[in-house]
């Protein structure tokens, strides 16, 4: 469905309708991605309706009162008529109806089915049209870099390491000398890069990973990558102990045996990407 986002048909009061269309089908694409040309067909029909019964002398009130009601026992009625949609073939089917192509539904069909609903999928730009798919055991978790110094790639405000070392914190970091002691760590393990992941990082800590990052590649102890994860409470704890059970990473902290202060090589884990 294409939207214009200014409209102007030479009168206000067509103007302020195009625009509650517009919004209304840029909401249910947002929500469920189609569905926009039957929901404006309805939206049509209610306003038709609604003019001609109020025109006729109905109580507004009691009319938007008897279409509340009569959406919900619609929705009702559909929510019993739906049927669970499974299986790789029929995920297609549907990802065919938003995409309109053969080629993208299958892809889209293969991925869903075999990473479910909790999946997370990562785009890749390409110069020309091209499919081609890549599945990696990994997690996806809530976190943000802390520093954009970070960043590798800062048109797309990301950062991307290839087999990195992984730190978990368990407590803030915030230290010179945890710092240094997880750099330390990192070279002895003879590793090029870095993950830390702490509830966060600053003050002298992020200073100290800071002046690394800025240091030319043939100075730099290692590249980094710092982030702090959204989480609280239990919900984070499990999240580390997630990442520590995919990584092989112990926990420095509280969780752990020793705090980052007293890193060593065989607490840090591993990372493909």
């Amino acid at each position: 469905t294409a939207l214009r986002r200014i409209i102007s048909l030479g009168r206000p009061d067509l103007d302020v309708g195009a625009m509650l269309a517009r919004h209304v089908i840029w909401r249910l694409e947002q929500q469920v991605g189609d569905g926009g040309a039957t929901a404006l067909v309805l939206m049509r029909a209610l306003v038709d309706e609604g003019v001609r019964q109020i025109s006729a002398g109905f109580n507004a009130m009691r009319l938007t009162e008897g279409m509340r009601r009569g959406a919900a026992v619609a929705v009702e009625a559909l929510r019993r008529q739906s049927v669970q949609v499974d299986g790789e073939r029929n995920l297609a089917v549907v990802a065919r109806t938003v995409v309109q192509d053969d080629d993208l539904a299958a892809v889209l069909g293969e991925m869903s089915y075999l990473l479910g609903a909790d999946g997370h999928i990562q785009i890749e730009s390409y110069v020309a049209p091209y499919l081609e798919r890549q599945y990696l055991g990994g997690a996806h978790y809530g976190a943000e870099i802390v520093s954009m110094y970070f960043y590798t790639e800062m048109e797309r405000r990301r950062s991307v390491l290839v087999a990195p070392a992984v730190a978990l914190l368990d407590k803030p970091l915030n230290e010179a000398a945890q710092a240094v002691a997880l750099l330390e760590a990192t070279i002895r393990a003879g590793r090029k890069a870095l993950l830390i992941v702490a509830p966060d990082v600053s003050g002298p800590a992020l200073n100290v990973l800071v002046a690394n990052q800025m240091q030319p590649a043939e100075k730099r102890k290692a590249m980094i990558l710092a982030v702090k994860l959204r989480a609280v409470g239990d919900e984070r704890r499990f999240a580390l102990q997630d990442l520590a059970a995919m990584t092989g990473a112990a926990i420095l902290g509280e969780l752990g045996e020793r705090t980052a202060r007293d890193a060593r090589p065989e607490d840090l884990g591993r990372a493909q990407r």
